[in-house]
């Protein structure tokens, strides 16, 4: 428990601190917008990973891309470092906020990432989130593993989908409301270890710390959720 405290303050504190493709960057103001994409090619699999320290995130699917990415950011120096490249039916994605973000007034700064992904590679998700918000619709993917490292703020996980395979998500808490929305045409099996705050499950049987639906069945996919509470609360649904 001490070390969910402790490491749930240092996102906190280092938050504060550290916080063919197409490219068109548009000022307004002080405030910019960038969109970046990556034409669509024949992926098996495709490995994401997002790192953000401070503002909101948006995932979602359905892109006629391999990956559509819309940022708004202020200051400029903000802007998002996204790479991508493929060799043979593998792709890797990353998009990453700047490291170097000392001396930034928090209070005058605006920072959004808008990214929906390809439905047809098996995805990989590893996240990395920081201080603000998160809404993730990741019901229409073709996952196949994600990680998700929660930061301070409010995060929703739609996972309302039916995949033909078992999906593993992991989800380190962190420090304030995760909503996960589950799918109720597949089974669903949730292990939580307890931290400090709420958990809301209903709908759900429990026994000990482990949740499951009614079609939780060791002959079926599965959705199999393995999650570390931080501090708040958490609601499953």
């Amino acid at each position: 428990m001490k070390r969910i405290v402790l490491s749930a303050l240092g996102i906190l504190f280092l938050s504060f601190l550290s916080v063919g493709c197409i490219r068109r960057p548009i000022e307004n103001g002080s405030q910019f917008t960038w969109s970046e994409s990556q034409k669509y090619e024949a992926l098996k699999t495709l490995d994401v990973d997002m790192k953000i320290g401070v503002g909101e995130l948006k995932i979602g699917g359905d892109s006629q891309d391999i990956f559509q990415g819309n940022f708004i950011y202020q200051p400029e120096r903000w802007k998002p470092e996204v790479n991508y490249n493929s060799m043979g039916s593998q792709g890797n994605l990353s998009i990453y906020q700047p490291s170097k973000m000392k001396g930034i007034n928090l209070k005058h700064y605006k920072y959004l990432w808008d990214i929906t992904l390809n439905n047809e590679p098996s995805i990989n998700l590893n996240l990395k989130l920081g201080v603000g918000k998160s809404h993730l619709i990741l019901g229409t993917l073709n996952l196949d593993k994600v990680d998700i490292e929660m930061g301070v703020g409010e995060a929703e996980i739609d996972l309302r989908g039916k995949w033909e395979k078992d999906v593993e998500i992991s989800i380190q808490g962190g420090v304030g409301k995760t909503t996960v929305l589950l799918p109720e045409n597949m089974g669903v099996v949730a292990k939580i270890d307890k931290g400090i705050g709420e958990i809301s499950a209903n709908g759900l049987n429990k026994s000990d710390n482990v949740y499951t639906n009614e079609l939780y069945s060791d002959d079926n996919p599965t959705l199999k959720i393995d999650m570390e509470a931080g501090i708040g609360q958490i609601e499953l649904r």
